[in-house]
């Protein structure tokens, strides 16, 4: 699945198991408790620079918004 704008129907128990490996390795790297993002970016405007879709899992520190 190259971005989100291919995601289909069909694709919901892979964008599920997405979020639920980001909430795996948030827990796991200590962060889940304090607050994470858990970013997927579309196309390259966007900061796309990998054509398969992806989650970032960001944290440890203060974010804040807009997220410049």
């Amino acid at each position: 699945i190259a971005t989100i704008n291919h995601i289909d129907d069909e694709d919901q128990a892979i964008v599920g198991g997405l979020y639920t490996a980001a909430r795996e390795i948030a827990a796991s790297e200590g962060i889940a408790e304090h607050g994470y993002r858990a970013v997927m970016n579309c196309n390259e405007a966007a900061g796309q620079t990998v054509f398969h879709i992806h989650l970032h899992v960001l944290g440890g520190r203060q974010m804040g918004w807009p997220p410049f």
